[in-house]
């Protein structure tokens, strides 16, 4: 895995793809090895504590790399994988970049709404306020806009994809 991801890291432009498309393209190098990915996190905790390992941050970048292997192998619909040959402040120094992306609100909520009886969400930017339902894939309770006066301009953000 790790030697898969070193090659990846060698772009010359920024890649955008499925973590479906990623794990087939690990599969194409090593039969069937994107299917254990999915316990490689918790495998090597447990590792580390049955060697009684007691410097865990000394093995953190590998365990950084497990839970990226693990998530991205768990959570393949609502995320992309981006991957950058530098980083936009500096891009004549080669610094790449490996994310994992989600792209839907509503799976980084749905642990919120499953422990929690009552959620109070606020936003100052996010209009018409059914939005939330859409976003979050949630049935609200209840919804109440208030307006607010500010003292100074407010910056409006602006996404386009």
């Amino acid at each position: 895995l790790v030697h898969h991801l070193k090659g990846r890291l060698q772009v010359d432009e920024v890649v955008h793809e499925s973590p479906t498309a990623f794990l087939h393209k690990i599969d194409l190098e090593e039969e069937d090895f994107s299917k254990p990915m999915k316990f490689v996190s918790d495998r090597l905790r447990s590792l580390l504590r049955t060697l009684e390992v007691t410097d865990v941050q000394d093995f953190s970048p590998l365990m950084l790399i497990a839970d990226f292997a693990t998530l991205v192998s768990t959570f393949q619909k609502g995320f992309g994988i981006i991957i950058e040959p530098y980083d936009e402040r500096t891009p004549t120094i080669r610094d790449p970049l490996f994310q994992l992306c989600c792209n839907d609100a509503s799976i980084a909520i749905k642990p919120v709404f499953e422990r929690f009886q009552s959620v109070v969400i606020t936003s100052g930017t996010l209009s018409p306020l059914d939005m939330y339902k859409k976003v979050l894939a949630v049935e609200p309770v209840v919804v109440q806009s208030f307006q607010m006066s500010f003292a100074r301009d407010v910056i409006r953000p602006l996404v386009i994809t």
